[in-house]
């Protein structure tokens, strides 16, 4: 396990802040089926995903004694990483574009996310299909979301390009278990091909160390200090779109809570102009939701949100097919 005395990843996300962007990881949870979200922001430049969920359920009466941690802790040899660094260096990669959708007119509207919540037996359900085909819950929902998405982009490219954060605890150790622990893989999903070829893509991406590598690269940002980092965050935030945003899944929970507890929770990471998507799942208590952020820079209209998850929806329900 590596040991680490300083938040990187936090300092790379204060830099993206000092740029005029959003880095809250939106959190909301609801008490009932259908009752409206009450949103709490937890700052990526504190917490990932994962630290700020816990901090959330144990603020609220949950018992959460330990972190999750990666299935392979090991730290992989030297050689491996920079194997893996330069197959992502000097592979070609496609860029992505948008065309601005009108801004919502109503004043003070909100941003363009939106929500669904699967109950227990669509919950089932998903697993189901995802079983039936041979993957993942979390294969099976980029597949589908990607189907969506996909249809958003000028010219509907073959390949779709995701940021996938990892969650590195066990492998890697801060000082607070809050902070990021976090790295991430670059999958490609390809319109066509079977969703056993996404999950082998995945699988290798891990077996590839790849995420590894990554987090390496976010631990240079050290010698650049913030002007450094500043400047990098500015020509990556603004520059071409190489990914069409980050899909990110905190698993399954089912902590023990004292008293009252919520129907259910979501969670989003920040979309950024160059990766203007931002998707997030958790299970529940038994039940599955789905978040989804578009940047204002290609929407600001949480009607279109809502439009484009509910045909994501419609995708994951449609079972095998």
């Amino acid at each position: 396990m590596i040991v680490v005395s300083r938040d990187i990843v936090g300092e790379w996300f204060r830099a993206q802040a000092s740029l005029g962007e959003d880095t809250d990881i939106h959190f909301g949870h609801v008490d009932a089926p259908g009752g409206p979200p009450v949103w709490t922001p937890v700052s990526h430049q504190r917490f990932d995903g994962v630290g700020g969920f816990v901090k959330l359920l144990r603020e609220t009466g949950h018992t959460v004694d330990a972190m999750p941690e990666l299935k392979d802790e090991r730290t992989p040899r030297l050689f491996r990483v920079v194997h893996a660094w330069a197959r992502y260096l000097f592979r070609r990669r496609p860029t992505y574009r948008w065309a601005p959708l009108p801004a919502s007119t109503v004043e003070g509207a909100p941003p363009a996310m939106a929500t669904h919540v699967f109950d227990e037996d669509a919950t089932r359900a998903v697993a189901a299909s995802a079983k039936s085909l041979g993957i993942t819950v979390n294969t099976l929902l980029l597949d589908r979301l990607t189907r969506v998405i996909r249809r958003t982009i000028l010219g509907r490219p073959r390949s779709v390009s995701w940021m996938i954060p990892i969650n590195m605890r066990g492998g890697v150790k801060l000082a607070d278990e809050m902070t990021n622990h976090s790295s991430f893989l670059e999958i490609s999903v390809v319109e066509g091909e079977a969703a056993t070829a996404l999950q082998q893509r995945v699988r290798q991406a891990v077996a590839d160390h790849q995420h590894w590598a990554f987090w390496y690269s976010f631990q240079a940002g050290r010698y650049f200090g913030m002007v450094g980092r500043r400047l990098f965050m500015k020509a990556s935030i603004f520059g071409r779109s190489h990914w069409v945003g980050s899909f990110s899944n905190l698993g399954v929970w089912n902590p023990v809570a004292e008293g009252a507890h919520p129907y259910a929770w979501f969670f989003c990471p920040p979309p950024v102009p160059s990766q203007p998507f931002g998707v997030g799942c958790v299970t529940y208590q038994g039940r599955l939701s789905l978040t989804l952020q578009a940047h204002s820079s290609i929407a600001a209209d949480a009607s279109v949100a809502a439009r484009w998850l509910r045909e994501i929806v419609e995708e994951i329900q449609r079972g095998d097919r």
